[in-house]
């Protein structure tokens, strides 16, 4: 170790270290650059030094480099750099991403095991990075706050290998997933820390399946076939409440091949899904007729996405959906075992790939004001909570629908939605068997709608 320190500087002690476990209360002094003879050094002193984590970061480099070239990558959350400095050296990459905010105030959706994480001195943290970091040109640091606005930056397919830090909660891990997987190119790998924990492995499996290999720091890593991964793990959740087919277990996908067979059942299915197909055709030729291409659809609580996939399917030229839920609810009535997150789960499968934007961290009243006057086609609202609520609803978004364009809605038949409508335009043009309706507006927003 002293041929080390005497030809760079001394790296600073920090009591959490990411790959040195001490194995006593006292602070442990042996840091290390990624030179193989100081790594292997470490791996043989056991005297202060737990070799595992260490071991475990070495035997993930070597499985990733006989499986892919690793060419351009990115890590996560790389606290002083211990695994960045291994993965520049043994891995050779021509670029590595890392993304870290340093910063001694966690966000709330980072969990830490460790009382004295905070009141680390984060510019030796810092300090001891940079002091890796130099040795390796392919190093780029992306000092940011939100790893996930920088995946945002980068092109899908372009990196053959991601690495997801530490530290972070559930929630947190499957967001870094939904942002980072698709940056991985279709044959490349993921991997990440945390193998234990119970948050880790929920996420990690629900998204890309259960993994090829995990290893002594408690790394795991998953080797990305694109199509497998679609074909097995893009399954709806089975929920007993469905949309179209109150209390029925059949899920469907918005085939043709799906929805004929959903439609002979004879059940609830066969009339709320064939009453919404009902309404789906009427609008379509109503619109053909009228010449008022329906180009841009609102839909106000989506539910698990049965009718966001429909409308998708039914108007192929659509050139906008925008959904609006927080799927931070469900009806009371409902069985306790629906999950908020399969419900989203399902929403988003429904829709992966069409031109679909969820506005999801706004309440329905609220998102009217992202719209424009006059600028949608078809408003269709889910929303029945109440007659106040519906009545303010209508209030908002009806000046947001086109003239000649129309204003559509669920549950006709219930006093709420009846007595909102009329007190607003008056009966429906048409309902139907699943207790849809719609309205054409025939005004203009200067009118006073009572006048119509």
């Amino acid at each position: 170790m002293s041929t080390v320190t005497t030809e760079i500087p001394l790296i600073n002690t920090v009591k959490k270290l990411r790959l040195g476990v001490p194995t006593s209360d006292s602070l442990i002094d042996k840091q290390f650059y990624a030179s193989e003879d100081v790594i292997y050094d470490l791996l043989d002193d056991t005297r202060n030094f737990t070799p595992a984590p260490l071991q475990g970061a070495v035997r993930l480099c070597d499985y990733v480099n006989k499986k892919i070239n690793v060419r351009k990558m990115a890590e996560v959350n790389c606290f002083q750099g211990e695994l960045t400095s291994i993965f520049a050296l043994k891995l050779t990459p021509n670029m590595l991403h890392v993304i870290e905010s340093f910063e001694s105030k966690l966000p709330r959706d980072i969990k830490h095991d460790d009382e004295q994480f905070a009141k680390h001195k984060w510019e030796d943290v810092k300090r001891n990075f940079y002091l890796r970091a130099k040795k390796h040109p392919c190093i780029v640091l992306e000092e940011e706050t939100s790893p996930e606005a920088f995946a945002a930056t980068l092109e899908d397919n372009s990196l053959d290998f991601v690495y997801l830090g530490v530290n972070n909660s559930q929630s947190k891990t499957r967001r870094l997933l939904e942002a980072f997987y698709p940056k991985v190119r279709d044959g490349g790998m993921i991997a990440g820390g945390e193998w234990g924990s119970e948050g880790t492995v929920e996420s990690v499996t629900k998204i890309i399946g259960n993994v090829d290999n995990y290893f002594d720091d408690g790394s795991w890593v998953k080797k990305i076939d694109k199509v497998k991964i679609k074909e097995t793990h893009s399954k709806l959740k089975m929920i007993q409440n469905s949309r179209l087919g109150i209390g029925i277990q059949e899920q469907f996908w918005a085939t043709d091949k799906d929805i004929k067979f959903l439609s002979n059942i004879d059940n609830p299915m066969k009339i709320y899904l064939t009453g919404f197909l009902d309404f789906l055709k009427y609008h379509k030729d109503n619109a053909a007729e009228r010449n008022v291409p329906i180009k841009n659809i609102v839909e106000i609580s989506c539910y698990q996405g049965e009718t966001s996939s429909l409308f998708l399917k039914y108007f192929p030229d659509l050139e906008k959906l925008t959904v609006v839920d927080r799927f931070d609810k469900i009806d009371p009535s409902w069985p306790k075992s629906i999950a908020l997150e399969d419900v989203r789960y399902n929403f988003t499968l429904r829709t992966e790939g069409g031109p679909v934007e969820l506005i999801d961290d706004l309440d329905p009243l609220d998102a009217a004001d992202k719209f424009e006057d006059n600028s949608i086609d078809l408003l269709y609202i889910n929303e029945h909570e109440s007659y106040q609520t519906c009545y303010r609803l209508l209030a908002e978004w009806l000046p947001k629908v086109k003239t000649d364009g129309f204003i559509c809605g669920w549950r006709w038949g219930s006093a709420n939605i009846v007595q909102a409508c009329l007190d607003h335009f008056g009966e429906p043009d048409i309902y139907f068997k699943d207790s849809s309706w719609s309205k054409i507006k025939v005004w203009d927003n200067d009118e006073d709608e009572d006048d119509d």
